[in-house]
């Protein structure tokens, strides 16, 4: 496990080093249009340099552009107002994903207005452990900068954050964030009665990719600066729905787990304002939402009743058992991140019980700790409980096998740690 996770390591070190030179000159190349001529002799470098990265000839934001010239123009006398505040980037998918919605909505008497973030905050989500805009100063610049080719094609009315912002009301809060020195100060932190600490918690667990904080300066530095943006974001939003002159109908937003998709959905909840959160979850072009509330919990009890009534036909059956063994062989997925094990052939015939774990920086298990303080603290009592008593019961903890097959910074993989709490035991 050690000798892959220092792999990705030095890889994502030799890839931020490419990005410092290469970003500028992608921009570059993007702007003057030059790009598309030199995308195969780019691709044939980065595969030469082996770094998987590779390039399409036309940016996700002039594809985006294209495909909705003129067509996201609002009618101003539209009487239903659709905001999406959207922090990912004129490149990110799910700009495309939410434009759809909004082209659909627009018969219907909605017009969609989005919010972006215009180099306004002084962290954000898309930046993490090895991936910051110290360490990679294309960030900010891939993030915003389309949005003016984006205005110009489609029509669509975006709006800045920075356009909404009150420096005083921000620099008194400022100096009460800069006297905090403990990570529970950070938690409890609180902005106009609206639990700012709280709700910026898992962007600081996601930025360093582990399962929880410590009360360390590293940990503490960072959580302040995402407490300021957050303040930030919090101000601007107030002001933006003021701006608006009417409470919107629906606010969409993605995924909805991370810090300012919290004080937004925080928000909409006190002020009685419909919104939706939505991401992909398993294999390709798939897409799950949910109305007021976050998502990522994964808590479809409501539709479930519904579809609960339906007669299970032998026809659902087989799209169970096919969807099932997608998974497991990786069918439709972004990865293929499971293999048969020689363990498997041992447990056939024996009885074990398993614990099935996940990744401490996935946004559908972030601060969802109901039983036990951590994901590690429930594997380690439980690998203690067997040792302790002796149970002869085999013991099975299936690392999630992403640990191994995705690139990431993380220096907090549980697998590690599973071998030094197992010791010698012969039966986990």
């Amino acid at each position: 496990m050690s000798v892959n996770k220092n792999q990705n390591i030095n890889y994502l070190k030799r890839l931020q080093s490419y990005k410092k030179i290469g970003q500028p000159i992608l921009h570059f190349l993007d702007r003057t249009r030059l790009l598309p001529l030199v995308v195969p002799a780019i691709n044939f470098t980065l595969k030469k340099a082996g770094v998987r990265k590779r390039f399409q000839k036309d940016l996700n934001y002039r594809l985006f552009s294209r495909a909705f010239q003129g067509a996201l123009k609002n009618d101003n006398h539209s009487p239903k107002i659709v905001v999406t505040p959207f922090l990912s980037g004129g490149n990110n998918i799910f700009l495309i994903i939410s434009a759809m919605i909004a082209r659909y909505l627009q018969p219907k008497g909605y017009r969609s207005i989005y919010l972006v973030c215009d180099r306004h905050l002084p962290v954000c989500n898309n930046e993490r452990i090895m991936k910051t805009r110290e360490t990679d100063g294309g960030i900010c610049t891939a993030c915003f900068q389309p949005y003016k080719h984006i205005i110009k094609k489609t029509g669509a009315d975006v709006r800045y954050l920075s356009a909404y912002h009150d420096e005083q009301k921000f620099q008194h809060v400022q100096k009460q964030i800069a006297e905090i020195q403990t990570l529970d100060e950070c938690v409890q932190f609180t902005f106009e009665q609206q639990p700012i600490g709280r709700l910026t918690e898992k962007s600081v667990l996601r930025f360093f990719y582990v399962g929880w904080l410590e009360n360390k300066k590293e940990h503490v530095d960072l959580y302040k600066k995402f407490l300021e943006a957050n303040v930030r974001y919090s101000i601007a939003w107030v002001n933006f729905i003021a701006s608006l002159g009417q409470k919107p109908d629906l606010v969409m937003i993605y995924n909805g787990t991370l810090a300012f998709e919290s004080v937004m959905r925080d928000h909409c909840k006190n002020a009685n304002i419909d919104y939706m959160t939505h991401e992909t979850y398993v294999g390709t072009n798939s897409w799950i939402f949910k109305k007021n509330n976050e998502v990522m919990l994964l808590n479809w009890e409501e539709q479930w009743n519904t579809f609960n009534q339906k007669t299970f036909t032998h026809e659902m059956a087989d799209q169970a058992a096919d969807f099932l063994e997608g998974l497991r062989g990786g069918k439709q997925m972004y990865a293929k991140l499971n293999e048969r094990h020689a363990l498997d052939e041992k447990l056939q015939h024996s009885s074990f019980v398993a614990l099935f774990t996940n990744l401490n920086f996935d946004t559908a298990v972030l601060g969802r700790n109901p039983h036990f303080q951590s994901m590690h603290d429930w594997i380690e009592k439980v690998i203690r409980f067997w040792r302790e008593y002796n149970i002869t019961t085999k013991l099975v903890i299936r690392v999630h096998p992403a640990e191994l097959k995705l690139i990431t910074a993380s220096s907090d993989f549980i697998g590690d740690k599973i071998k030094s709490w197992m010791g010698d035991a012969q039966n986990i």
